[in-house]
């Protein structure tokens, strides 16, 4: 498959803004994911109904209450951390690697 010069271009910023987005946050301790974690629950827990609106809207699939129930897992603390931890000891180990 051939590829355009204007989509490796912005394949290629796309790369280095998530290299420079590791770089930032490559000492974070455990808190700090946590308190990540934390803010991103409540924020989607606060803009659940305008994000549903949207997703739904943009896609016509589903239904907005059930897009809206979707954030309850984040409000009981569970979805936001164990994903986001996961995440972190997953990127830890990619860092760590010899890609």
């Amino acid at each position: 498959m051939e590829v355009s010069k204007e989509t490796e271009q912005y394949i290629g910023g796309l790369v280095s803004r998530a290299r420079a987005a590791m770089d930032q946050i490559q000492n974070l301790t455990q808190e700090d994911v946590r308190r990540i974690s934390k803010a991103i629950g409540w924020l989607a827990i606060n803009r659940a109904e305008e994000w549903a609106d949207f997703n739904y809207n943009e896609t016509k699939m589903g239904r907005i209450p059930s897009k809206i129930d979707r954030t309850r897992p984040v409000r009981e603390g569970l979805h936001g951390t164990i994903c986001l931890q996961k995440q972190w000891e997953s990127w830890k180990w990619m860092r760590q690697s010899s890609w």
